[in-house]
């Protein structure tokens, strides 16, 4: 669906569209990948400098409710915030340097049946983010099978 059809679904829904929720939904949607609260404060306030951080996060809030913006948990108390118009995907996140990397939906397919199988029950995993350590971290250590201890990371 395109952004302009978006906002006209919204407002057809009855949600209103101030101008600080639309700078906010237009800044998450230009934004390619996920951007902490923060940034996107950054981003709107060099259009709108009124705008706080308050708002910033409870637009967030609104448009995680509504079905616009995805969130993940990044870890170290970091929430990271992604326009929601794109498909379903999911993340592996190292714990080490915190590299990103986008896995596909089907990945979770064969989880979906065990879960249905065994316990009756209908997953429908939209964002999930998977911590663990990426090849290069993982190289620094020995043997290569082995992931860092959650001690020992760098």
């Amino acid at each position: 669906m395109r952004h302009d059809e978006v906002i006209h679904r919204l407002r057809a829904q009855g949600y209103r569209l101030t101008q600080q929720r639309r700078l906010i939904l237009n800044a998450l949607a230009a934004h390619h990948g996920h951007v902490s609260a923060r940034e996107l404060h950054r981003i709107v306030a060099r259009q709108a400098p009124a705008i706080n951080l308050a708002t910033v996060y409870r637009t967030l809030h609104w448009l995680e409710r509504v079905g616009l913006a995805h969130a993940i948990d990044a870890g170290e108390h970091q929430r990271l915030y992604e326009y929601a118009a794109t498909d379903d995907h999911h993340h592996l996140i190292c714990r080490s340097c915190g590299a990103q990397q986008e896995i596909d939906h089907a990945v979770f397919d064969a989880l979906r049946e065990r879960l249905l199988e065994r316990y009756a029950f209908v997953a429908d995993p939209r964002h999930i983010a998977i911590f663990g350590w990426c090849a290069r971290c993982r190289a620094a250590y020995a043997p290569a099978d082995a992931a860092p201890s959650r001690r020992a990371a760098p």
